[in-house]
């Protein structure tokens, strides 16, 4: 009788799903993404469903200073004599006055953050 009411009292706990989803690996244009949750199945018992799938995306991540991959955060700073474009896989500078020589920088590679 006592492991008749924990069943219960476990099937009525997993009545309501709990999700965890994680990201397995990255690299610069894909994250693997893992997604856990409680179910309950035609039996009324709980039972545990991961799906995991695979994101593409262009540029997606970068690599911070200690070489992780991070997620990419592109953004474009203005300062009185450049714009900075920063938070990819590559970093560009540009001059306020394009008609001038070096006007324009790229960085490419881990330049990123």
């Amino acid at each position: 009788m006592v492991s008749v009411l924990v069943l219960a009292s476990l099937n009525a706990s997993f009545a309501s799903p709990s999700i965890s989803t994680r990201v397995l690996e990255r690299t610069a244009h894909t994250k693997r993404v893992e997604s856990v949750r409680w179910t309950t199945n035609s039996f009324g018992q709980a039972e545990i469903v991961t799906n995991r799938y695979t994101a593409l995306q262009n540029g997606m991540h970068r690599k911070d200073a200690l070489g992780n991959w991070v997620e990419a955060n592109p953004t474009v700073r203005v300062f009185q004599d450049a714009i900075v474009c920063t938070g990819a896989t590559y970093r560009v500078i540009l001059s306020r006055n394009l008609n001038t020589d070096d006007a324009v920088d790229v960085e490419l590679g881990g330049a990123g953050g």
